[in-house]
C-alpha cells in the first residue's frame, strides 16, 4: 500500500489518523518473530508557516507543472508581504516587511505548506517510516531484535 504520510489539512483526515497508523505499524512489528523493536523521534517544528522559504516553494511549484499566471499569481500573493499590529483606538505599531513564511489564516497556505513540506518523506525512506500532521512529524524505526544470551 502507498501510504501518503502527510494528513494535514485533509478531509476525514485527523490528527489522531498519524498516531493511529504509527501505533498499528508498531503492533504489526511486535507480532512478527522474531520480535522487533522500535524507535521513533517525535518532532514539532517550530513556527513552520513562518520558515517556510519562499522561493524553494515557487520552485516546488513549477516542478509540479504549476506555471504561467497561476505561479505567477502564487509568487505575487508571496512576495512584498508586510506585517503591523494594531490597537489602541486605531493606533498601528511600525509596519514591516516580511522576507519568509506563509500569510496565517490564508486558506491557500495550508495548501502551499503541504507542497512545500510534501517531499520530505522521500529523504527518509526506505530507511525509516514517516507520518506528517501538518508540522508534527513521527520518523521511526522497527528492527529484528536478536535474542541475546545473558552472558553476565
Amino acid at each position: 500500500m502507498n501510504h501518503d504520510p502527510q494528513r494535514a489539512f485533509k478531509k476525514y483526515q485527523r490528527t489522531e489518523d498519524s498516531i493511529f497508523y504509527f501505533f498499528q505499524q508498531i503492533q504489526d512489528r511486535f507480532h512478527h518473530k522474531p520480535t522487533k523493536s522500535t524507535i521513533a523521534a517525535f518532532i514539532d517544528l517550530s513556527q513552520a508557516f513562518n520558515r517556510v522559504w519562499k522561493e524553494k516553494l515557487i520552485l516546488k511549484l513549477d516542478r509540479l507543472g504549476i506555471e504561467g499566471s497561476m505561479l505567477s499569481w502564487i509568487s505575487n500573493f508571496l512576495s512584498k508581504r508586510t506585517i503591523h499590529v494594531n490597537f489602541n483606538n486605531n493606533n498601528k505599531s511600525k509596519t514591516t516587511r516580511i522576507y519568509q513564511g506563509l500569510p496565517q489564516g490564508s486558506i491557500l497556505s495550508p495548501i502551499l505548506f503541504n507542497i512545500y513540506l510534501n517531499y520530505v518523506h522521500t529523504f527518509i525512506k526506505p530507511l525509516a517510516k514517516i507520518a506528517l500532521y501538518a508540522d508534527d512529524i513521527i520518523i521511526w524505526v522497527s528492527k529484528i531484535t536478536s535474542l541475546m544470551k545473558n552472558t553476565l
